[in-house]
């Protein structure tokens, strides 16, 4: 289930557009203010976050600046809702794969310098191959490759312990 959180002080004026996406099987957080909204944030996890630009307080744009991937102008229609939903949840999910995909064909290259490791230098190129990607696919949705990575990790970890 897709779950957005919708920050604005005029919620209660969207309530109405809430249903609907609830209607379509959306699950939705709200928020009064930036500060209530960083709030939930911390104790939730979100696949999207609608802002309001203008707000007292924290604005939109300083609550979470720095990730706008849409804009959508007030008053908003149910069908514009929609379309930036599926629009940014379908680009999430065509990043996801990507990363995914080209994890995969690093991890072959990576298992292959392991039984090639002649020097510390090795190692530590290695290691940092092993965290960039660690980093990259916890962005990710797919927890499976999670595992992938952690077990690729502990490869690692062993064979240097064996090796020193």
């Amino acid at each position: 289930m897709i779950t957005i959180l919708w920050v604005d002080d005029e919620i209660e004026l969207l309530k109405p557009h809430i249903i609907y996406l609830t209607s379509k099987g959306y699950n939705v957080l709200s928020a009064k203010s930036g500060d209530e909204g960083l709030d939930i944030l911390m104790e939730n996890k979100f696949d999207l976050i609608f802002l309001d630009e203008n707000m007292p307080g924290l604005s939109g744009l300083e609550t979470i600046g720095s990730k706008i991937a849409d804009y959508l102008i007030k008053p908003v229609n149910p069908n514009q809702i929609l379309l930036s939903i599926k629009k940014n949840i379908e680009s999430s999910r065509l990043v996801d794969e990507k990363t995914t995909r080209n994890y995969q064909q690093e991890f072959r290259n990576i298992s292959m310098s392991l039984s090639n490791c002649n020097s510390i230098d090795d190692w530590y190129d290695i290691y940092k191959k092993i965290i960039f990607w660690e980093l990259e696919l916890a962005k990710s949705s797919d927890s499976g490759i999670d595992d992938i990575i952690t077990i690729q990790k502990t490869g690692f970890l062993i064979r240097v312990f064996t090796t020193i």
